[in-house]
């Protein structure tokens, strides 16, 4: 609790091997790799901590990596904010995540999860962007200010997208590529450059 953890030579946590842990307002920067590394059936919570300016994405879960991770801010890293691929399950629930180079959250190769009362803002690409078989819940966040698509699902990508606050993007509020199937019920879209859907 209340650590930094900077200037590393790789990530600047990693939880593996179905490792367990909690992780309280602790500051994570300018690591050469992740902030926050979560594989192998790991299930960590991670409560209020300050993750940024790291190489790669502020967190990435991976390899059937599970989780908690409430009230963090997840800012100005390299790649994207939180990163979800290999049949992961982690839970994201009143977090921050902004001014990342990339995505704020990108979901793909068969991840999975749930995203609830987020609010993603910001972000260089896509809030959110799903891929390849991922299949994410996102529920009642607010995604905004974005520099392109509020939400940007690609061919082959699922998910369910119900009552979120999506408005002020540079792009569409959320845009669905042919082959694409999200399920998506009484979302808020408004205020942004391109359509709504």
């Amino acid at each position: 609790r209340r650590n930094k953890i900077y200037d590393g030579k790789d990530v600047g946590i990693h939880v593996c091997k179905k490792g367990l842990g909690l992780f309280e307002q602790n500051e994570i920067i300018n690591n050469p790799l992740a902030g926050v590394d979560v594989e192998s059936g790991a299930d960590p919570k991670m409560i209020e901590n300050k993750i940024h300016h790291c190489e790669g994405a502020g967190v990435y879960i991976h390899d059937t990596g599970l989780g908690l991770f409430e009230k963090n801010e997840i800012y100005a890293n390299v790649l994207s904010g939180v990163e979800i691929k290999t049949f992961s399950g982690p839970t994201f629930v009143e977090n921050k995540i902004y001014d990342g180079c990339e995505s704020g959250v990108y979901v793909h190769a068969d991840g999975a999860g749930t995203l609830e009362k987020n609010e993603i803002y910001g972000n260089a690409y896509a809030g959110v962007q799903i891929r390849s078989g991922a299949n994410p819940t996102l529920s009642k966040n607010i995604i905004r200010d974005g520099k392109r698509s509020g939400v940007y699902v690609h061919s082959g990508g699922g998910g369910i997208l119900v009552e979120n606050e999506v408005h002020g993007n540079a792009g569409d509020g959320i845009e669905v590529e042919t082959k694409a199937t999200p399920k998506v019920q009484a979302n808020n879209i408004y205020g942004g450059k391109g359509a709504g859907v």
